[in-house]
Parts: C-alpha cells; structure tokens; sequence
C-alpha cells in the first residue's frame, strides 16, 4: 500500500506545477483530490498528462502559509479532455494550509477561468464567472450564451474560515 501510495504521489507531483513541486509534501486532502481526478481520467480509458496550472500554491490568508488552488480545467486528461470542463465551466477548490502541513477546504466552486495574483500581499485569487453571480438576473428562458462573464474576486473571511466572493461591486466585465 505504502509503495503504491508514493508512486502516486509522485505522479500527481509530475502533472502540477513548479510552485507545487517547491511544496515537498502535499496535504492529504490536496493529495486526495488530485488523486481522484488521476483515478478517474484512467478510468475512462484516458491518460493523465503534465497539467501546469492544475495546482497552485500561495498564501491567501495572509498567516504565511501555503494555500492551494486546484483549477481543474488545468488538468490534462488525454483521450477525455472534456472530463473536467466544458461549456458549463469547470470545477476548482481552494485549500487553506494549516502549521501542521496539513489543510481543509475553505472553498469550491465553478468557473470559467481562475487567477492568482502572487505578487499582491496576501495573494489575490478571482474567478471567472457568469449570470447571478455577476449580478445579472437570470430567468429560466435565458439561454447560457445570454449570461454574462465577469471577473469576481474570492476573499479570505478569518472568522467563518471560509472563502467567499467579494461584493459586487468588486467585480470586472471579462475583456
């Protein structure tokens, strides 16, 4: 089992990025949810690829721990590419690093793009996404290619210990 576990932890190290790499021991819950995305891809017959932006770390709290972004439209899956995003967005999660090196999801979410900004104290992270959450009023006759994009900032609430989106008027139209 031992064996088995490192040598998928050392897949899952080869298909995220640099920055990841940096990260010499991931979370278990990090490391689950990577798995999870690896199990399934060779599920469906496919093959996981190197996927760069699959995984970035940064501190989002401003504690000067490593928090993780999984952006899952960055995995690549050959042979299933639209197993993880589509028309409709995809799937991303935020872990927030704990001193003991390990982490708990603060937030998840759909989106049609995800930015951190590593050069802002503490990191900024924003979303791309669409109709409600960008305060369009949506009605069931709407067709999806009606909502509207915008760019939505994600921020840190201390006390819930939870991420949440920032108020409207924070956000920007997709250029």
């Amino acid at each position: 089992m031992r064996i088995v576990a490192r040598v998928l932890f050392g897949s899952l190290l080869c298909l995220c990025s640099a920055a990841a790499l940096a990260q010499k021991k991931l979370p278990i819950l990090v490391q689950k949810e990577l798995a999870d995305m690896v199990k399934m891809c060779k599920e469906v017959g496919a093959k996981p690829e190197k996927s760069p932006g699959l995984l970035t770390v940064a501190d989002l709290t401003g504690d000067g721990l490593p928090d993780f972004v999984i952006d899952q439209a960055a995995f690549n899956c050959d042979g299933a590419a639209s197993l993880f995003s589509g028309s409709g967005g995809s799937q991303m999660s935020v872990y927030v690093g704990t001193p003991d090196g390990q982490a708990f999801q603060a937030f998840a979410g759909g989106t049609f793009g995800v930015k951190v900004d590593k050069e802002s104290k503490p990191a900024r992270l924003e979303l791309i996404v669409g109709g409600q959450l960008c305060g369009q009023k949506v009605t069931a006759k709407m067709a999806r290619s009606e909502y509207k994009s915008c760019w939505r900032p994600v921020l840190w609430n201390a006390g819930s210990k939870k991420f949440d989106y920032a108020p409207l008027s924070q956000a920007r139209p997709v250029q």
